[in-house]
């Protein structure tokens, strides 16, 4: 019995000692590793959608890089240009809230006002000297005096979105008690004001529909030293910058700092410069007012009487 229990004790002794020596043997444990940094978080910089409405998709982009850099520059947004060919698509973005910040050209503006409350925002105090423009009439044809002197005649216009070069002297015919698809020979659109004129002066029209003189360039000013008007129509407003009322009911202080940066920019180089790429010609910003438009809403109900798509 002594000896078993001196066997048993002298096992035990082993396996401590051989314990001890595995332990004392091994590497210390690596150490804690530290606890990691807080990863840190991109600056949140909200989306600010711009739109314009027209078919020129790659030039009408490029004419808002400057003022985009502009608005990045200024406030704390990230901007992002949609350009929408179709107009009745691009007035569903800007009522839906698609679009948060709109270039609105007249008659844009009106139908967006009074269908999805768009909020006028800026618009070009001058354009070539003039806060307003107007469309006319003209002809180098001595025996076309009048308006009625075009019955039967060969005319002209821009496009039918043009407000100077189609829509305020259509709605002007119109009042006089002319129709241009019952009284005239032929009316077709030549794509821009400078068309229009090289087309009378040619000899394919008789007369045409364009810009007044203010509003010109210097090549198409002297062309027109050959043609005459014969007719003016009431004043135009130019095109603006507009809220949709969605982006001014969720964010409100984001739209007012939108609001005073735009406002200020034509108190700097930079501004002027990336204002005048959206509004050729532009000199100043004013705040529009929606009486501005009381005009483009008379020709508007004009030819909507008489069936003119708009």
């Amino acid at each position: 019995m002594g000896g078993g229990r001196l066997a048993l004790a002298a096992a035990a002794g082993l396996l401590l000692a051989a314990a001890l020596l595995f332990f004392a043997s091994s590497p210390p444990p690596p150490p804690a590793a530290p606890p990691l940094a807080p990863t840190p978080q991109t600056e949140h910089r909200p989306l600010l959608v711009l739109g314009h409405g027209t078919g020129r998709i790659v030039s009408a982009a490029q004419d808002y890089l400057l003022f985009v850099a502009y608005l990045e520059a200024r406030l704390p947004v990230r901007c992002r240009i949609r350009i929408v060919p179709d107009g009745a698509e691009y007035q569903r973005r800007i009522a839906s809230g698609e679009i948060d910040l709109a270039y609105l050209a007249p008659f844009e503006f009106v139908e967006a006002r009074e269908r999805a409350g768009a909020v006028p925002i800026v618009m070009p105090t001058t354009l070539a000297g003039s806060q307003t423009y107007r469309g006319i009439v003209m002809t180098n044809r001595p025996e076309i005096q009048t308006l009625s002197d075009l019955r039967s005649r060969r005319v002209t216009f821009v496009d039918d979105q043009s407000a100077s070069g189609y829509l305020f002297p259509l709605a002007l015919l119109y009042e006089k008690g002319i129709d241009p698809v019952r009284d005239f020979a032929s009316f077709e659109p030549s794509g821009s004001h400078e068309n229009v004129v090289l087309n009378v002066l040619s000899g394919r029209f008789d007369a045409g529909f364009t810009l007044e003189d203010g509003n010109i360039s210097e090549e198409s000013a002297r062309l027109r030293k050959n043609v005459r008007t014969i007719a003016t129509t009431a004043s135009i407003p130019p095109g603006m910058l507009a809220f949709s009322r969605v982006f001014v009911r969720d964010h409100p202080a984001l739209a007012d700092s939108v609001r005073k940066v735009l406002e200020g920019m034509s108190r700097d180089e930079a501004g002027r410069a990336a204002f005048s790429k959206i509004f050729r010609g532009a000199t100043g910003i004013k705040r529009p007012r929606v009486s501005d438009f009381d005009g483009v809403v008379r020709v508007r109900d004009t030819l909507r009487r008489r069936g003119v798509a708009l």
